[in-house]
């Protein structure tokens, strides 16, 4: 898949030169600051633009009105969108390229009570060649990974909320197998990154996931990546493709490794069929990093040291850090984001708890494997290395397991009297 000519604003009439100037500076700041998104937003008083940066918004600055309408007709005209058309919801798209670097921009475009609203999503073409040494991963999940893209066939499940670098993921592990050797078969929606060599298949009304699987299965595949299972039909067919010779790797949206479990056979999978292909889950989250030039050592409140007595006591004393921002992370504290991951490898027990169908089961079987970790004990390591906050980590866990309400303090009460209510109380697990 080629990609177009890389753009820049250029002036093309009288008075557009502020305009071609602050275009060009917002999305060279934004790329190499990391934000993943730009955002225009017209309000009462004006235009506010904000970068989405480690997953949060962060406002920029306002510009007046007759400003951003200049700014508007630029970016509908290199993405050859309508000029005329204000009241329908439009999408496009361009390539930009800054400090060698292409980046892909999805833009969609939003009428509004005051205007528009026009989101740019930015989507670095570098992150198309990562591969697995490029992901920060314990030693034994990149064994487990590896274990399981060596296998000839069988499924490999990612899952995750929107935004939590699945798609990332996924490209990394193609990258381990694109060789010449093997026919890798992609299909998104939307395509995201060029894959060299792979065809890849944008889906929409008339290809949906499952019509392109079946049509992707006459092509004579050796791995497939579907972007999300969604349905029963798509999951079944994938399911089929995985028992037939194929490596499949795709997405589903569930909270963790044994949900996703319990969500395959919820879409209609027979348990023993999925225990038979399922070969690995991963579930994953992206937090925050710590910005390496601004970081400090943190010290935590009573009712975080209380949380931690309860839930994760081996890191009682660890040393946690925080950022307060500074120049070179725009005042954000924030340097990119690094993955989280939960997986579990469908062993033998996995795999009798699946046929049962059991997702507590499921769980436990999972932590007897040496690389399991729940999401917020993965989170707690990167925070006892410095990379995310302990807020982050904690922020992970949204769970009722790693869930509690707040310790009442009273005034007469010690730090230490306060960890010792917290181990003692009953109505929590120990």
């Amino acid at each position: 898949m080629s990609a177009a000519a890389p753009t820049r604003f250029i002036k093309a009439g009288r008075n557009e030169e502020p305009v071609v100037v602050l275009l060009n500076g917002l999305f060279d700041q934004a790329t190499r600051i990391g934000a993943s998104d730009i955002h225009f937003e017209d309000d009462d008083e004006g235009t506010v633009i904000r970068f989405r940066i480690g997953g949060d918004l962060h406002y920029i600055q306002r510009i007046d009105r007759q400003t951003a309408l200049i700014a508007d007709a630029k970016i509908r005209a290199v993405c050859k969108m309508s000029l005329q058309e204000r009241m329908a919801a439009q999408d496009g798209r361009m390539f930009i390229e800054v400090d060698n670097r292409m980046v892909d921009v999805r833009v969609s475009l939003l009428p509004c009570r005051t205007g528009q609203s026009t989101v740019c999503r930015l989507l670095d073409q570098k992150n198309a060649a990562r591969r697995l040494d490029d992901v920060l991963m314990t030693a034994p999940v990149r064994k487990a990974i590896d274990v399981a893209l060596a296998e000839p066939d069988g499924l490999i499940l990612m899952t995750g909320p929107t935004g939590s670098g699945k798609t990332s993921s996924l490209y990394a592990m193609l990258n381990e197998l694109n060789v010449p050797e093997r026919k890798i078969i992609t299909i998104e929606d939307p395509v995201e990154y060029r894959l060299a060599r792979a065809v890849q298949v944008n889906v929409n009304p008339k290809l949906t996931f499952a019509k392109a699987l079946r049509s992707v299965l006459r092509q004579d595949p050796d791995i497939i990546l579907v972007g999300e299972m969604r349905d029963t039909e798509t999951a079944h067919i994938g399911v089929e493709a995985a028992m037939t010779g194929h490596l499949v790797l795709s997405t589903l949206h569930a909270n963790d490794g044994a949900t996703t479990i319990t969500r395959m056979t919820d879409l209609g999978i027979d348990a023993f069929t999925l225990g038979a292909v399922l070969r690995c889950v991963i579930s994953q989250r992206l937090a925050k990093r710590l910005c390496p030039h601004c970081s400090h050592p943190d010290e935590l409140g009573v009712n975080d040291k209380a949380w931690l007595a309860l839930f994760a006591p081996q890191y009682m004393d660890a040393q946690f850090w925080v950022a307060d921002g500074c120049r070179e992370c725009a005042n954000t504290g924030i340097f990119g984001r690094l993955p989280v991951m939960e997986l579990i490898v469908a062993d033998q027990d996995v795999r009798s708890a699946t046929i049962r169908n059991n997702r507590n089961e499921i769980s436990a079987a999972a932590r007897k494997q040496d690389q399991y970790e729940s999401l917020v004990e993965a989170g707690l390591r990167w925070a006892q290395l410095g990379q995310i906050s302990f807020y982050e980590a904690r922020r992970l866990a949204s769970n009722a397991e790693y869930s509690c309400e707040p310790l009442q303090i009273s005034s007469g009460e010690t730090d230490d009297e306060l960890l010792q209510q917290a181990i003692v109380r009953e109505d929590l697990p120990q």
